[in-house]
């Protein structure tokens, strides 16, 4: 089964291959279509140049980091809570979250690779409560991404797309191939002097920074051109 463009959609070169259960799981979603593909756009976005080394972090520090789960678990008490170790290579933190702790355990496993954001506190140690978390893929993924400039796209995903493997990671690489595909061919049906006036990218653009932003300029003006056009 193919996820094919709203046009052409009879030509080869302007279809994306998906597999049989991928194409299944994208139409649950209500994305059939590379058009649709394309506007299935990042719930937010991690800044490489905020992600701080552990060894380096104080109370109080607002931050993003990426690592390793070297041990995690489940705490009894009056506060039931779920603990894991994030290991970056330069230290290690604790992460607590409490309530949930149930769910907390089905979604983070020893050896997973995570982006967490939050407020550092120092109690027995540095530690973040309740922090946000992003399944990253395995440790390779997770080192092409420290060692990578840029502002990385993270995309709400779900256990009916993350069975099929589509994380944040492989809709990453879906939508690069459907742009390097098909982006010239979304159809531009906003006036050229309006785009002009307003210093907004043509459609093309647009979908290309929103996706893969070089800057944040060029990822806010993007905003700025898609939201207009809403």
């Amino acid at each position: 089964m193919q996820v094919k463009t709203l046009k052409p959609s009879d030509k080869p070169s302007h279809m994306l291959k998906v597999g049989n259960k991928r194409a299944g799981a994208l139409e649950k979603h209500g994305i059939d279509t590379i058009e649709k593909l394309l506007y299935y756009f990042p719930r937010r976005y991690l800044n490489r140049t905020n992600i701080k080394p552990i060894n380096q972090l104080k109370p109080g520090d607002k931050v993003t980091l990426i690592g390793q789960i070297r041990a995690t678990g489940v705490i009894p008490g009056r506060k039931r809570r779920f603990e894991a170790i994030l290991d970056d290579g330069s230290g290690h933190l604790n992460l607590v979250w409490f309530g949930r702790a149930g769910y907390i355990k089905n979604s983070i496993k020893k050896g997973a690779v995570l982006s967490v954001t939050g407020e550092v506190k120092d109690f027995y140690g540095l530690q973040i409560v309740h922090p946000e978390f992003e399944q990253l893929g395995d440790k390779e993924d997770a080192e092409n991404l420290l060692h990578t400039a840029g502002i990385v796209p993270l995309y709400s995903s779900g256990s009916v797309l993350a069975k099929v493997g589509l994380t944040s990671r492989g809709f990453r690489n879906i939508i690069r191939e459907a742009l390097d595909r098909c982006g010239h061919l979304m159809p531009e049906f906003m006036p050229e002097f309006i785009l002009k006036e307003l210093t907004l990218p043509e459609i093309a653009e647009a979908l290309e920074q929103i996706h893969f932003p070089e800057d944040e300029t060029r990822l806010e003006t993007a905003r700025q051109r898609l939201a207009f056009e809403e």
